[in-house]
């Protein structure tokens, strides 16, 4: 009897996880985009997309125009937030780096996303090769070791997408 229970926690469990995945699956819209000239006319709408195969993964299109790529779950979501990573890859002919992409809900279920390619200082901690960073939480501050740089050229780099579910 405790066994049944048991899998019918993991069970239920695993539904809801999937279930609030999906929630960030849909169209966005543009808030505010910083890319190259090139890239900067992107869609009016940015989709995501579950991969079928891969639950950890997820399908991010027109962001750079008329182009797909991925990104990898990185930390398990709580209630209100989720963090993928967009690993090396060629998108057409922009070549990502690295990249990040956040999903939020605020408190009134509306959900956004932030996504940032080719940005390693927006993306710091939460890409793949920043597994082994200095970073501290705690005392009420965040410490990220000594090469945080804030040069607005930085900053600015790569493809900085901020959007809201429509």
């Amino acid at each position: 009897m405790k066994a049944l229970k048991f899998f019918l926690l993991i069970g239920l469990f695993s539904v809801s996880a999937t279930l609030f995945s999906q929630s960030f699956v849909g169209k966005y819209t543009q808030v505010s985009i910083i890319a190259p000239d090139e890239y900067r006319d992107s869609a009016v709408e940015v989709v995501v997309e579950q991969d079928l195969e891969a639950e950890k993964k997820i399908w991010v299109k027109n962001l750079i125009p008329n182009q797909t790529f991925y990104a990898v779950k990185y930390v398990t979501e709580d209630e209100t937030a989720s963090v993928y990573t967009v690993p090396p890859q060629l998108v057409g002919d922009y070549q990502i780096k690295l990249g990040c992409v956040v999903f939020e809900t605020d408190d009134e279920q509306k959900s956004s996303v932030v996504i940032n390619l080719n940005n390693e200082s927006m993306c710091k901690g939460i890409s793949q090769k920043d597994d082994q960073t200095d970073i501290q939480v705690g005392d009420g501050q965040v410490k990220v070791g000594e090469d945080v740089d804030a040069n607005t050229k930085v900053l600015t780099s790569g493809i900085q997408y901020v959007g809201q579910k429509l």
